[in-house]
């Protein structure tokens, strides 16, 4: 397995199907959600809990990743309200490395 962390936020299909693919590549993967679990996560992922709307919270896990993969999405409806806080932290994360 490669040393290349990638980190992934969110674990719904998009996430789940991004981690396999980057798995069978042979990357390190790491998913992030609000929970910290995931059902049946792809082998070889880990799966940690952090708020994706706050930076200080994430910011320790995204240390050292290769690439970010914004996963996590609000109801469509919501993205107006719900979309540019994870947005921003991701982008703020993403700078820090």
């Amino acid at each position: 397995m490669s040393s290349e962390l990638h980190v992934i936020f969110g674990t719904g299909p998009l996430g789940r199907y991004t981690a396999a693919a980057l798995l069978e590549k042979g990357v390190q993967v790491r998913l992030i959600n609000r929970s910290g679990h995931m059902e049946e996560p792809p082998a070889g992922a880990v799966v940690v809990k952090a708020d994706a709307t706050n930076f200080s919270e994430s910011l320790p896990f995204v240390q050292g990743a290769t690439t970010i993969y914004q996963c996590a999405q609000p109801a469509y409806h919501r993205w107006r309200e719900d979309f540019p806080p994870p947005a921003r932290c991701h982008y703020q994360a993403g700078r820090c490395q």
